[in-house]
């Protein structure tokens, strides 16, 4: 009774009036505000949701939060009008790529496995804009051929090209400007099987002194290592059940040493990486080994 004669009690809420008409959904209402970009030197112009910008990029979330002219009209605000659109300097083909993984859905094939120069491209991109989903979709399919456990990757280290060689280099700056640095240990293994390494920083300032310092430490090891090897090997002066001298140290004998584990965790360790984990025991030479980092801030440009 005393509730009921008390004019503050919660009672009183029940004679408040229920909104009307339609309400929006907190989560499931988008904004249709659109904005137009123009992307790449000769400009290609891409008119999105605002909305997806802003909810999968801090960047654009901080661009799009900057306060405008309350008495410009819509053609004088940058990103309204095709004529006025927001410059962007990136490539509009990665751009393309890396939108494509927000507006995918039950209608849209998920986007195609990409050439290793997309993938470089989307981590740069998405990198450079705090697009964390576009970032881990290009590291994903990076990490397929240039990783400890990828038998891409070790094949690479038995038979080096001069493509393969320019993908590393890539991948190497790539990795430094993103803030991937699992990568970088890979490279460096990677060019210490090359038999020449003065052409290789000739025409780009990827490498510096000190990364060439890194690289003569891990091919010392490295040519030390197979000849301690041959030599241990060599069979002096046995001959084959038919008579024939055996081979001593062939070719495959070379790849087999090279995509050992206990080769790669040496050769890390000549050029002062690291592992990410330290093992508390000894590490069986059949299982992989956890990737490796760098011990030094000298890897960042």
């Amino acid at each position: 009774m005393a509730l009921a004669s008390n004019p503050i009690t919660p009672s009183t809420t029940l004679s408040t009036k229920a909104p009307t008409g339609p309400i929006r959904d907190q989560e499931l209402y988008f904004e249709g505000d659109l904005v137009i970009l123009a992307l790449g030197p000769q400009p290609t112009l891409f008119r999105v949701l605002r909305i997806t910008l802003a909810t999968y990029s801090t960047v654009f979330n901080d661009m799009f939060s900057l306060p405008s002219d309350p008495d410009g009209v819509d053609g004088a605000v940058e990103g309204r009008t095709d004529q006025n659109p927001i410059y962007l300097p990136d490539d509009p083909d990665i751009f393309r790529t890396m939108l494509n993984l927000y507006y995918g859905g039950i209608a849209k094939p998920p986007p195609p496995t990409p050439d290793f120069n997309t993938a470089v491209g989307v981590l740069r991109l998405s990198s450079k804009y705090d697009f964390e989903h576009a970032r881990e979709w290009a590291l994903k399919f990076l990490r397929i051929t240039w990783s400890r456990s990828s038998p891409t990757w070790l094949d690479y280290l038995c038979s080096p090209t001069a493509e393969l060689t320019r993908d590393a280099l890539t991948l190497l700056g790539a990795a430094r400007s993103t803030n991937a640095p699992e990568f970088i240990p890979l490279v460096f293994c990677f060019l210490c099987m090359l038999d020449d390494l003065h052409g290789i920083g000739s025409d780009s300032m990827t490498l510096s002194q000190d990364d060439f310092s890194k690289l003569w430490l891990g091919s010392r090891y490295l040519l030390k290592a197979w000849g301690i090897r041959c030599y241990n090997n060599s069979v002096r002066p046995v001959a084959a059940a038919w008579g024939k001298p055996v081979e001593v140290n062939p070719s495959h004998k070379w790849n087999e040493f090279v995509k050992s584990a206990q080769t790669i965790d040496s050769l890390c360790s000549a050029m002062g990486f690291l592992p990410a984990v330290k093992a508390e025991a000894p590490v069986p030479l059949n299982v992989v080994h956890p990737e490796y980092i760098s011990d030094s801030t000298s890897d960042s440009d």
